[in-house]
């Protein structure tokens, strides 16, 4: 049996080993938040739905926008359909999927999908991006997109990865991504 710790909308729950080493950090820690006592102790754990974390409300909406998008990718060669919803400054929220085309260099990826739209809406900024895919391995964003993703956020923007059968696999930050990157500020 776990113990559940809930956190900015989040639930996540936890054995009685890691329920014992997160109050043992919170204890410990300074100011004793407990979201950055979580950051820090679980911060290589994998994350999957059901196992270990709950999506929040907000965070399931993206996730159905991104998997509703993922549904209609367009991926005739390599039969990889991708999804991605990014949630903008404004709290809109813009979807897109991966287009293939014959001549592969044409093609286009699903974030990349979700940004143009988000741009062409008048968003500016990504406050959070879900990508949806059906992997054994975390469908992370390619380079391109991580430099794309830096480009409208900042190095705390929230990636999350979900697997369309088994949901949320993981969360990153585009600084774990694409450390040290290159973004406007250095303009």
């Amino acid at each position: 049996m776990g113990r559940s710790v809930r956190n900015d909308g989040n639930v996540l729950l936890l054995s009685e080993e890691d329920w014992d080493a997160f109050l043992r950090y919170r204890d410990h820690n300074k100011d004793g938040k407990p979201s950055q006592a979580l950051v820090d102790l679980f911060k290589l754990k994998k994350f999957q739905n059901g196992d270990n974390m709950n999506p929040s409300e907000p965070l399931q909406t993206l996730i159905h926008s991104a998997t509703a998008a993922y549904h209609h990718a367009y991926a005739p060669y390599s039969r990889f359909s991708v999804g991605a919803a990014v949630l903008d400054e404004q709290g809109s929220i813009h979807n897109g999927c991966n287009v293939e085309n014959a001549a592969y260099p044409s093609g286009s990826c699903a974030e990349e999908q979700a940004i143009g739209s988000m741009v062409a809406q008048g968003g500016r900024r990504i406050r959070e991006i879900v990508i949806v895919g059906r992997s054994d391995a975390p469908v992370t964003p390619c380079g391109a997109c991580r430099q794309r993703i830096r480009e409208f956020g900042d190095a705390q923007t929230q990636i999350h990865v979900v697997d369309l059968d088994r949901g949320l696999q993981r969360s990153y930050t585009i600084e774990e991504l694409l450390p040290e990157a290159f973004g406007p500020e250095n303009l």
